[in-house]
């Protein structure tokens, strides 16, 4: 048995410890049986989705470690979603304001899991508004959709195949994994855009999917390459690919140092959702 073969029984030990159960009192308290919680914490038994439920809840537990109860057990968290805009997430805004500006002048902008733009910086839009008339990038609400879109502009390549093959596999393995029907929309989308490699599956199978990928976009009378840097801003641990509100940074960085970008956040454009 390797070392991490144990990790649900030994946060069940931890809690129950904590919280000042002995396995005859949390049995009890489940209407289990104190051997069924003494296999449990030696990994001689596997605890069912309901029993999970039932002990985050005797331990009154909150999102990131009911996430981490789950997860060690082998269950993916149902996690309910959370509005960015809520008043409760002032304070993460005004963090996220501040990351996405200091960024400038490399092109940055703040989306969800699902890809939906959140927050942009002055580079982000000024770089897109020298691709897109403001009404177009306006209306432009995920961050895929527009990546797609960008790759038109630049033309068939295989560094943008291999873009929009790598942000599809991710996506279907998130949807697959979570259940979340929510994918499904930009999924459907981005598979049926006239841009989409027909075999971008076996293309994405072929890749070692990374936190960044590179991307070319037409910069002025050029043809610039990008790496576009994930960077995920979530809850500490494990948990974090699940817990809510999950977003990311999505960062431009030009793979050549000498490419001009210095004029991106120079421009007094306008958008909606600049930061």
């Amino acid at each position: 048995m390797s070392k991490d073969s144990n990790s649900f029984g030994r946060l069940l030990k931890f809690w129950r410890q904590l919280h000042g159960f002995s396995q005859e009192a949390l049995a009890l308290e489940l209407d289990s049986s104190t051997r069924h919680i003494s296999c449990l914490e030696n990994a001689k038994a596997h605890p069912s989705l309901p029993m999970v439920e039932h002990l985050a809840t005797a331990f009154s537990l909150k999102e990131r470690d009911r996430c981490y109860l789950m997860l060690s057990a082998g269950y993916t968290p149902e996690v309910a979603s959370v509005d960015f805009n809520d008043p409760n997430y002032k304070w993460l805004r005004s963090a996220m304001h501040r990351s996405v500006t200091a960024l400038d002048p490399h092109p940055a902008a703040l989306i969800n899991r699902y890809g939906e733009i959140l927050m942009v910086n002055r580079a982000w839009v000024g770089l897109y508004r020298q691709l897109f008339s403001e009404e177009d990038l306006n209306h432009q609400a995920n961050h895929y959709d527009l990546l797609f879109a960008g790759q038109a502009k630049a033309g068939k390549s295989a560094l943008g195949d291999n873009a929009m093959a790598l942000v599809i596999m991710a996506l279907q393995q998130e949807a697959l994994i979570s259940g979340d029907v929510r994918y499904q929309p930009v999924l459907q989308r981005l598979v049926e855009n006239q841009n989409t490699p027909a075999n971008w599956a076996e293309l994405a199978a072929k890749l070692d999917p990374m936190a960044s990928y590179r991307i070319q976009l037409p910069v002025g009378a050029e043809l610039a390459t990008f790496f576009a840097v994930n960077q995920t801003v979530g809850a500490t641990g494990p948990a974090s690919y699940v817990s809510e509100p999950r977003l990311t940074i999505v960062t431009l960085y030009p793979e050549n140092l000498n490419t001009d970008i210095s004029g991106f956040g120079s421009h007094c454009y306008s958008h909606p959702l600049l930061s």
